[in-house]
């Protein structure tokens, strides 16, 4: 069976280190499987444990204690199947009912994706699956995921990502994920002017990327307000901002190498670069949207909507991780703030985070340097550490 993306697309808008080494597992960082290494992970949710395996490695039913979602995840040798499309239909007609697959090379990869409309084992379900060439072997990973409430949004959030959260490749963590970037295959190209520094620098996104990066964002929080009462809602936190910063990566790649290219041969060191870009950040438009999930997908801040702190934080992490350099991210609940980290050998007060130093970079206040933050603010037990590739 196959579909169009449209269909997917509209769907699931409406919708909205060994590897399970035990039986009983939870997640708390990025996943590695036994038999690829640390080649091939996934980021799954909190709460997602193992409920049956194969000792091959192979094969892993999963279930959720956050909402009524399972998962299955498959590895095939390479030469069980021709294709992508064709593990993923072979698979799903094993277990589902009433489901579609297309397929849509994901950089270069060979990939598939699919919902689930119908059921699945028999009972009443809604889900979503994708199936991935490994690049390390050439062996095709399948995930999964459904949920028996179809009408729960949470739940069908959840699934989505899920499934959405394969990282095939080391590269895979500045791309947009397996299943939006099939839900949001790209169109033309938007021109943008940004200006930094008295330059102007010329850019582009693609057209559909603000609405992408909106359904990712959204579809996110939908997951972590499964966790509001979770003492695991710190680990929530930094993953709903791994899968943005995976996410706003695909997207500003190009953008990021425009404004390095710009920017940087006239600066000093990666400090100096670093600092016009808090300037830059620092100026923008402010904007709040309290209604849903008051983070501002970077796509509308390049686009001139208004940010805060954690969605500036987010840009200048992305540019900096695209430079190559060690940016992360640190939220406060108790702040209800977000700055950005970097590592750098200039002077400055600094957090500590994975046994190392990272500058603080105040997004809010005009003219803050790095290495600089309020003294009410400089507790460091206080702040949520988002670590990134």
């Amino acid at each position: 069976m196959t579909i169009q993306t449209g269909k997917l697309y509209r769907f699931i808008l409406c919708a909205l280190c060994a590897f399970f080494a035990t039986a009983h597992s939870s997640f708390a960082k990025r996943t590695g499987f036994s038999i690829y290494g640390d080649e091939v992970t996934m980021d799954l949710p909190e709460g997602t444990n193992v409920t049956e395996s194969n000792a091959e490695g192979t094969y892993f039913l999963l279930a959720s204690d956050a909402a009524p979602v399972k998962a299955l995840v498959r590895i095939y040798g390479a030469k069980r199947y021709d294709s992508a499309l064709e593990a993923l239909n072979g698979s799903l007609e094993k277990i589902a009912e009433g489901f579609s697959c297309g397929a849509i090379p994901w950089n270069k990869r060979d990939r598939a994706c699919g919902i689930i409309e119908e059921k699945v084992l028999g009972t009443p379900a809604a889900g979503y699956a994708v199936c991935v060439r490994i690049p390390k072997d050439d062996t095709l990973f399948l995930c999964a995921a459904w949920t028996t409430q179809k009408d729960n949004v949470q739940a069908l959030s959840l699934a989505a990502s899920i499934a959405d959260s394969l990282y095939p490749d080391r590269s895979s963590f500045f791309e947009c994920g397996p299943l939006t970037s099939f839900i949001f295959p790209g169109e033309e190209k938007l021109p943008v002017e940004l200006q930094i520094d008295g330059k102007t620098i010329k850019t582009s996104l693609d057209k559909s990327d603000e609405e992408a990066a909106q359904y990712l964002v959204d579809r996110e929080y939908s997951v972590s307000l499964l966790y509001q009462k979770s003492p695991l809602w710190k680990e929530v936190w930094q993953r709903y901002y791994r899968m943005i910063f995976r996410d706003s990566a695909g997207r500003l790649s190009q953008t990021a190498e425009n404004v390095y290219e710009k920017i940087a041969p006239e600066c000093s060191d990666m400090t100096s670069y670093a600092q016009k870009l808090l300037f830059w950040t620092q100026n923008l438009d402010y904007g709040r949207n309290l209604k849903s999930s008051d983070f501002t997908p970077l796509p509308s801040v390049l686009l001139g909507r208004g940010s805060d702190c954690d969605s500036r934080s987010m840009l200048i992490d992305v540019m900096l991780q695209c430079a190559g350099e060690d940016a992360v991210m640190f939220v406060s609940a108790e702040y209800a703030h977000a700055v950005a980290g970097f590592v750098s050998d200039h002077p400055g007060f600094s957090f500590e985070a994975g046994g190392k130093a990272y500058l603080t970079g105040e997004t809010t206040k005009k003219g803050a340097t790095w290495g600089t933050i309020a003294k009410e603010q400089a507790d460091s037990s206080k702040w949520i550490p988002v670590l990134l590739p």
